[in-house]
């Protein structure tokens, strides 16, 4: 037989042809994405154990910043921040967002930015002064 779809030169029709490379490539395909995906779940696993491990971490952290500002080592605004948290009427998240407007946390986190930004400045000496932008520097 000859004519348009038969090309005895591949073993059988240009379609059978066409068909069989095209499931050669699918299934090539489904390997490359299955080792992918075993890739990215092996991936995600190991971000959820990290993750597992630092918030196992995170209470003690959290109990040594405690007595730390309770011992007034770290400042008196910080020790009366603690004894607002300890007394439940302001959080460390009320403290680090702002939302703390009593005067030992406005006072400790002006120095706390002030801390941040002269280590900024000295990792990076091109960090700009928080503040209002400077005539001509915009």
């Amino acid at each position: 037989m000859s004519g348009p779809l038969r090309d005895d030169r591949y073993g059988g029709t240009e379609a059978q042809r066409a068909l069989a490379e095209a499931e050669e490539h699918a299934a090539r395909s489904d390997t490359e994405i299955a080792t992918a995906l075993r890739a990215l779940r092996g991936q995600a696993d190991a971000v959820r154990r990290e993750h597992a491990a630092w918030r196992a971490g995170a209470a003690e952290r959290a109990q040594r910043r405690a007595e730390l500002a309770r011992s007034g080592r770290v400042g008196a605004d910080l020790q009366e921040l603690q004894r607002r948290v300890d007394a439940g009427t302001s959080t460390w998240a009320a403290y680090v967002d702002g939302s703390d407007r009593h005067p030992a946390a406005v006072r400790a986190r002006a120095v706390a930015e002030r801390t941040i930004t002269a280590w900024r400045e000295r990792q990076d000496p091109t960090v700009r002064k928080p503040g209002p932008p400077t005539p001509g520097s915009g």
